[in-house]
């Protein structure tokens, strides 16, 4: 399958090539922004265990606070420079794949200097697997993202629908 188009893209452990996480994650630090971040970076090490097993403290208190912290300094990057309000009274539908584009960018290169730093990946390997990392977030992202848009848009027209019958 890799040969037609993705053979830039190399599996790892640890890395998806859709990896919802990243998709719930991006909606929860949307919609709760501060607290929502608290709250991945509180359940983030059961992500970190269930990853790379029995690790040091050190390193999964950074990644979580990574998850949540860092995601959330993307995310409040990536509203103010698409104009989208604290509210998501701005937010469209175009932005959703630049905010999932935003995100897997970043979050891989972040993730990526922990696993270096812990020496848990040698750089080597988090540049080899950077690209199926991006591919893997932002498919999650999107998909998570484009599921919520169609959900809230399929309740709008049914309530809309709902009220002009009265």
């Amino acid at each position: 399958m890799y040969s037609f188009g993705f053979s830039f893209v190399r599996e790892a452990p640890g890395v998806h090539l859709l990896y919802v996480p990243a998709g719930v994650r991006l909606l929860l630090l949307l919609l709760f922004g501060v607290w929502g971040a608290i709250g991945i970076a509180i359940a983030h090490p059961i992500v970190v265990w269930t990853q790379f097993g029995s690790s040091s403290l050190a390193f999964t208190i950074a990644h979580s606070v990574i998850s949540g912290f860092g995601g959330l300094l993307v995310v409040n990057a990536s509203r103010r420079l698409l104009g989208v309000s604290s509210d998501l009274s701005g937010l469209r539908g175009i932005h959703v794949p630049l905010l999932s584009l935003l995100m897997a960018i970043v979050m891989p290169i972040l993730f990526g200097a922990d696993l270096i730093a812990f020496d848990i990946r040698t750089p080597t390997d988090v540049v080899s697997t950077y690209w199926a990392t991006l591919l893997g977030d932002f498919l999650g992202c999107f998909s998570v993202m484009a599921f919520v848009l169609l959900l809230v848009r399929a309740f709008r027209t049914r309530l809309s629908k709902t009220n002009s019958r009265r």
